[in-house]
């Protein structure tokens, strides 16, 4: 099942970014204040998050922003929760500069800097400490993180998707033509409030694209086997006991569908899950054993490198896997150490067609997550293809 929508509207511009050949020199980034970040996150939450995303989010409201900065001490992203009552529904990711785009990505459930808690109530229980001081690190839309100084005078940087130590957050790289197209979107965001302020309406044809891939689960991988290296085994196992649920029995079972705990661990030694995570190659492997092998199915899988001149190739062939029904994984390496290295399962995408705005829908860490393509590029893309 799949739900796609195809709007045409005459409405306020989205959040967008025209595609821009690479220029000689490299726009300079600006800054971002808080009260601007803001108003970014409520246009995006009124015209696309509860309109195309997250209908239950209606009403809701956006809280203050939270800094993250790069590795090098620069600002780089704000987290902002999106809070309906006392209820934290999710959160925003948006760019403290024009380097970065205005929403990198939407969050559903528990934000990076909410997991802080819990993190705090583990080093009370555990060794007696409590958090004097911390700041939220940021090294790509999939390594965000925390440095801790405890009041004894420790100091320790944690990852926030898995709430492990790690000994520094990823070097944050964005391409000339990622950091153009961040700086176009930001003209027009900036544009778009102007013209509120002055109540000026800016009207265009919007022709809106979006399909998900209904009854995928997001298994968490912290309830797997290894918290640090299971985002392979987890992604494998969210696509799995999709096509189990939809006509290809036993791939999982009829136990473990709510949780996917056993399919997760089982999935550890069918992709040779090792000390620094699963390689594509070895996730999509893995998935062809699990299926084929084991289960005696005739299942395809396929590793792509993407590459950034054959963007609009790689897009097109994103939307057609998701239209046909057929989630499959990114791989992002952002970093040498297996803390940074993530895969997740993508089951659906968004694109404004006119302003080339585009998002992809991906599962992970138990929980729903929407990535703006430009700068959440993976650097491989595994398909999977069913087949009895």
């Amino acid at each position: 099942m799949k739900r796609t929508v195809v709007l045409i509207l005459s409405a306020f511009l989205l959040l967008s970014g025209s595609s821009v050949f690479a220029s000689p020199a490299e726009p300079a980034a600006e800054r971002i204040d808080e009260n601007t970040a803001l108003e970014v996150s409520k246009q995006y939450l009124e015209e696309v998050v509860v309109k195309h995303f997250e209908p239950t989010w209606k009403g809701a409201q956006v809280g203050k922003p939270t800094l993250f900065y790069s590795n090098d001490g620069q600002p780089a992203v704000y987290e902002i929760q999106v809070i309906n009552a006392d209820e934290q529904l999710g959160y925003f990711i948006v760019g403290a500069t024009t380097d970065i785009s205005p929403i990198v990505k939407v969050g559903v459930g528990l934000s990076p800097t909410g997991k802080l808690g819990v993190i705090s109530q583990e080093l009370d229980t555990t060794q007696n400490k409590k958090v004097k001081k911390a700041k939220y690190l940021y090294g790509g839309p999939f390594a965000l993180g925390v440095d801790i100084e405890t009041t004894d005078g420790n100091r320790q940087k944690y990852d926030l998707g898995s709430m492990n130590k790690i000994d520094d957050i990823p070097s944050l790289s964005i391409d000339k033509t990622n950091k153009q197209k961040a700086h176009d979107q930001w003209a027009k965001e900036k544009l778009k409030l102007t013209s509120r302020a002055v109540g000026k309406a800016i009207i265009s044809p919007m022709v809106v694209n979006t399909d998900t891939i209904v009854g995928v689960r997001s298994y968490d991988q912290s309830l797997s086997q290894s918290n640090t290296t299971g985002c392979g085994p987890a992604a494998g196992a969210n696509v799995l006991n999709y096509y189990d649920e939809h006509g290809f029995d036993n791939l999982q079972t009829n136990t473990d569908r709510t949780t996917g705990v056993v399919l997760m661990n089982h999935m550890f030694s069918d992709m040779s899950t090792g000390s620094t995570g699963t390689s594509a190659e070895s996730w999509a492997s893995g998935i062809k054993k699990h299926t084929n092998t084991e289960k005696g199915y005739h299942f395809s899988t396929t590793v792509n490198y993407y590459d950034l001149g054959m963007d609009s190739y790689f897009w097109g062939q994103i939307k057609s896997q998701i239209n046909s029904d057929h989630p499959f994984g990114f791989f992002y390496p952002l970093g040498g150490t297996p803390y940074s290295w993530h895969i997740v399962t993508v089951v659906g995408f968004y694109e404004d067609i006119n302003s080339s705005y585009k998002t992809v829908t991906v599962r992970t860490w138990g929980s729903t997550e929407y990535v703006n393509w430009s700068g959440g590029q993976p650097s491989q893309i595994m398909w999977v293809i069913p087949s009895v």
